[in-house]
């Protein structure tokens, strides 16, 4: 059977996995989905599903040092009980736990997380909006630190030996859950959580089975898995409510190794206002009936075979991750930008990094990795953007996409690239992937050569897309060229138009600082102005923006602040007061 474009398109509209146009089953957007793939569940031309792959063989955990990172949301009705909840964690015997304590959108004078910034154990974190504690474990992931994952609510209280216990039980395993003694505490005590303790006063993993639990459950409260079964499951689903049922029948179906037991490893508080029975999303609010009309229709199509990611939006929150921000003393910016080649193998004119003059230079994954760790313990950029010169010119690419993740976890992360030597790089859609890094292919010319040669890698990025959830932006560059400064080469000279509010106003990258030579240059012009005088001899005009002073950093707190906040300087003069663009030449090497 063959659909048009047009009948997919259909198709992929009323398709259950569908969501803002965004294709869950397949990590890609509907638009471009129904363009490139030939096949699609619900298309009528889809194969037969494989049977599912057996499951790996585990490593038993070693339970000599045992790490764990505890993730606990909070909300601002949970904030008296919240410090009871941490402490049990600190205080764990037989384990050290790294804690995470996000505030799910919200700000109060006195938070008691506060208390444990100081806290070498404790990370805090700020999600810009309220999403609930399942987006919000998907978001943190890529800050974990060990190889193992347990989730605490905030209003409940873990034993002391509960994480020692459920990693022992992970030897052979990848998921655990537990049981908990239910309590109601003396401030809370309302009839309807008096009611559901003398009916459960102990609540269990594995034993309840029911429409939205259909394999068994296991108890969010004692969940602890190992990071590399959330991550191969592709982590929660985006629901505010019962997510953690979804996942626990999503660890059965898909040949994960469940381990439950009756063992007690925390008390789980009843109160009116938790998250399971608040008035906003608890049982029978439309919130939570709109998420199990949601787990239903994956349980219709959750069979062997399928793709158990789809369910999963880790992929998806990766690239959202700038939006839950550390609680420190970080310097926030727009971007911040590096370049990872000097060298370009397009050619054009005007280019404001320069890259137009065959100048040669990679930097290495070390350097890299130096120069970024100068400065990301002390910035937080809301972009963070590898460039050049030409990115893919430099063969230890993905090695250093991966360190600028590590450097900069809480920024947007992106690559920007003219595309043509995406190919030298076959590994890089698993690390953008892998990164949440933004794949930025900036489209330099609109002739028909320039087109032509572009196919090819328009068809290489739409099988990545198709393999892989990424997001990528194509940008058209050459239709808003402007001139940065006014001859060519030696013979360059810079506009001096003594108006450097204007040029600053006018400057297409003002939001461009740059990391060079381990210290921060205003802009690109600045950072690579010297590149052009060493090779070129430049003009004695340029002298006074030569002498340019970039951050050091070993610059004072004020001092970056001061260079983060400053707009206007004496050496914006160099640059147009008035915008002069030109159609750009093709900028395709002979």
């Amino acid at each position: 059977m063959s659909l048009t474009t047009e009948a997919k398109q259909q198709l992929c509209n009323g398709c259950k996995f569908k969501r803002n146009y965004f294709c869950r089953k397949h990590g890609d957007e509907i638009r471009r989905l129904v363009k490139t793939r030939a096949t699609c569940e619900g298309w009528g031309n889809a194969p037969k599903p494989k049977p599912p792959a057996k499951a790996p063989q585990l490593e038993p955990a070693a339970v000599d040092e045992i790490r764990c990172d505890v993730v606990i949301p909070y909300c601002q009705k949970n904030l008296q009980w919240l410090a009871v909840a941490v402490d049990s964690i600190l205080n764990q015997a037989g384990a050290e736990c790294i804690v995470h304590l996000i505030a799910d959108g919200f700000t109060v004078p006195d938070d008691p997380a506060e208390q444990y910034a100081n806290h070498p154990q404790v990370r805090l974190y700020r999600n810009e909006k309220t999403i609930g504690p399942y987006r919000t474990m998907n978001r943190i992931f890529d800050r974990l630190e060990t190889d193992f994952i347990a989730v605490q609510d905030s209003d409940d209280i873990a034993m002391p030996h509960r994480i020692a216990h459920s990693i022992e039980k992970l030897r052979n395993g990848d998921v655990y859950g537990g049981a908990m003694r239910q309590f109601v505490s003396h401030e809370s005590r309302d009839a309807e959580s008096l009611r559901r303790l003398e009916a459960t006063p102990v609540h269990t993993s594995g034993h309840s089975k029911w429409r939205l639990c259909p394999n068994g459950n296991i108890l969010n409260g004692t969940l602890v898995m190992r990071k590399t079964a959330y991550q191969r499951l592709n982590g929660f689903a985006d629901l505010m409510g019962s997510g953690d049922l979804e996942f626990a029948t999503r660890c059965h179906r898909s040949g994960a190794t469940v381990v439950t037991d009756d063992e007690i490893v925390g008390l789980r508080r009843l109160h009116s206002e938790s998250l399971s029975h608040g008035s906003i999303h608890g049982d029978k609010t439309a919130s939570r009936n709109a998420a199990h009309e949601t787990i239903q229709r994956y349980y219709e199509v959750m069979v062997p075979g399928c793709d158990f990611r789809q369910f999963g939006s880790l992929s998806k929150e990766r690239y959202e991750r700038h939006r839950t921000k550390p609680v420190d003393n970080l310097i926030e910016m727009e971007n911040l930008e590096l370049h990872v080649s000097h060298a370009c193998n397009l050619a054009c004119q005007q280019c404001t990094h320069f890259s137009n003059f065959n100048h040669k230079g990679m930097i290495s994954p070390e350097e890299a990795d130096r120069q970024m760790g100068l400065w990301s313990d002390r910035l937080l950029p809301r972009y963070f953007s590898l460039l050049g010169g030409e990115p893919t010119l430099n063969p230890q690419l993905c090695e250093i996409v991966r360190l600028a993740r590590k450097h900069f976890p809480h920024s947007k992360l992106q690559l920007v690239t003219n595309g043509f030597n995406l190919k030298r790089h076959p590994e890089l859609p698993a690390v953008l992937e892998e990164t949440g890094c933004n794949l930025e292919i900036s489209i330099h010319h609109d002739s028909a050569e320039y087109q032509a040669k572009l196919e090819p890698v328009k068809q290489l990025v739409d099988d990545w897309e198709n393999s892989h959830a990424l997001r990528v932006n194509w940008r058209t560059s050459s239709s808003r060229w402007k001139r940065a400064y006014k001859g060519h080469g030696a013979t360059m000279m810079p506009y001096e138009d003594n108006q450097p509010e204007q040029s600053w106003e006018a400057c297409g990258s003002k939001w461009c600082p740059q990391i060079h030579d381990g210290k921060l240059w205003k802009c690109p012009q600045m950072a690579y102005l010297s590149m052009q005088a060493q090779k070129h001899g430049l003009n004695e005009a340029w002298n006074p923006y030569l002498k340019y002073t970039p951050l050091e950093p070993t610059c004072t707190t004020e001092e970056l602040r001061e260079f983060v906040n400053r707009k206007t300087e004496s050496c914006c003069g160099m640059c147009p007061a008035n915008l002069e663009t030109f159609e750009l030449p093709s900028p395709l090497r002979g």
